[in-house]
């Protein structure tokens, strides 16, 4: 909680706003209760919605116009089609106090429940009126509310007064535009590892939408990178992250959950490459060693290891993949030629030398010839 007073860069770092379907999200939420991606604010029985910021609330038409412009409207701020719920940014105009009156607006009380809709007690019939330039016009009576709804919406057409996008096309994008701020929330979790989807854009044709509750994104094969085919839902698990043996139970699962992308943070860290970079390199040494021509055979938590990155200790330049014993061999010999030639030149000698000594003709028996020959 602050005491300063609201910016609007604070309010852009808390909330994302899209002018088109009117949706406004948390991006940053300032309560545990909100979670981020969701639609920001409640819609009051006043038909406002209100957004509550550092234990203060604000009307959601005034937020999004500080949200655009940088400052708080200067007047008040009216909805064009009376309904403060529909937060385009197009259906808000600045009017004073005498022009809003002059206007009027949806009242509570209508018995119709429908914006625009009224019963004549007179005529027996549900009568269709609009509002433009502060005057009520009306539209026409119909034996039905939907009749007269239709109506309605079909004169703020004519008239100018709708949007270019229908409102139940509006509201289809609105849902889209949430789902995609869902999608997003779960995308920058995992967008920093190792991932075989190269766009938002991919991801979210891939996935389709996040269900509900709390639900985390993980690969089915762990062996395997994160992508297309390879991805699988399930329920998030609850951690005593305040004991030590929560914390430590949380992070081996996320890392039996999510090796590669732990081994691409490593990569990454020590080597500057991705694991896509390693996976490459991997195939081009066909998976054996890059210096003995062998697969890897050393066993690390019941599992065969991977191939060791092998860089020049004096320059940083990757060299190769080594298996376990090339890489450990290598480092003891301090990466310098002049101590592999020595090693090479002393098992020559010894070679040499255990070949010239003793004549094959005249050399020592075995211990089972020994046995033979004992008494």
């Amino acid at each position: 909680m602050t005491n300063e007073p609201l910016s609007q860069n604070r309010v852009r770092h808390l909330l994302d706003y899209d002018p088109v379907t009117g949706t406004l999200i948390w991006k940053n939420p300032t309560s545990a209760r909100v979670a981020e991606g969701g639609q920001a604010g409640v819609l009051a029985s006043n038909g406002r919605r209100y957004v509550n910021i550092d234990n203060k609330r604000y009307l959601a038409h005034r937020l999004i116009w500080f949200y655009t412009h940088g400052q708080w409207p200067s007047v008040n701020l009216s909805a064009k089609n009376n309904d403060y719920d529909d937060l385009r940014l197009e259906n808000y105009v600045e009017l004073t106090a005498g022009e809003t009156a002059r206007r009027g607006g949806v009242r509570s009380t209508g018995k119709s429940g429908i914006r625009g809709v009224s019963w004549d007690k007179e005529k027996k019939k549900w009568m269709a009126h609009i509002t433009k330039d502060y005057r009520s016009i009306t539209v026409g009576r119909f034996h039905t509310k939907e009749e007269a709804q239709a109506a309605r919406e079909r004169a703020e057409q004519e008239h100018g007064l709708t949007p270019s996008v229908a409102s139940a096309d509006r509201a289809r994008l609105a849902e889209r535009v949430l789902r995609n701020a869902r999608l997003r929330v779960e995308w920058r979790k995992i967008a920093g590892g190792a991932v075989d989807w190269k766009t938002f854009d991919d991801f979210a044709a891939d996935i389709g939408s996040a269900p509900p509750g709390r639900m985390v994104l993980v690969p089915v094969d762990p062996e395997k990178t994160l992508g297309p085919n390879n991805w699988a839902w399930v329920q998030s698990s609850k951690w005593d992250h305040k004991t030590a043996e929560g914390r430590q139970a949380y992070q081996k699962q996320h890392r039996d959950r999510h090796r590669n992308t732990y081994r691409d943070k490593a990569l990454r860290k020590v080597f500057g490459i991705r694991y896509a970079d390693y996976e490459k390199m991997l195939a081009e040494h066909n998976n054996v060693c890059g210096c003995c021509g062998r697969p890897e055979t050393a066993v690390r938590n019941g599992k065969v290891r991977l191939l060791a990155v092998d860089h020049c200790h004096t320059t940083g330049d990757i060299r190769g993949l080594l298996c376990t014993h090339c890489n450990s061999g290598l480092g003891w010999f301090r990466d310098d030629e002049a101590y592999l030639q020595k090693a090479i030149d002393y098992l020559l000698r010894y070679r040499a030398a255990k070949s010239t000594s003793v004549p094959a003709s005249h050399s020592s028996p075995s211990p089972m010839q020994r046995k033979e020959h004992s008494p």
